[in-house]
């Protein structure tokens, strides 16, 4: 997605750099575009540390229940489920 988006943003600075007169390439609709791709790329950063965040959560209490498990285990208890 990133590649695409500074792809668009790319050719959207390009046309308004050229300041072509297309009927869809205003510098408005160029700037829409552009603070929409803006828009879009900060959340798809949001979005991967959410999940980052829940990852490294899951993995914090993955490697509880192992530890609790082991101290259980080694102590020569049996753990009934």
């Amino acid at each position: 997605m990133t590649t695409l988006t500074s792809n668009i943003r790319r050719a959207a600075n390009s046309l308004a750099a050229e300041n072509l007169d297309l009927d869809f390439a205003d510098k408005t609709d160029i700037n829409a575009i552009n603070d929409k791709l803006t828009d879009l790329e900060y959340g798809q950063v949001k979005a991967k540390r959410q999940i980052k965040a829940a990852l490294k959560k899951f993995e914090d209490y993955e490697n509880r229940w192992i530890e609790i498990i082991s101290t259980v285990t080694d102590a020569g208890k049996k753990i009934y489920f």
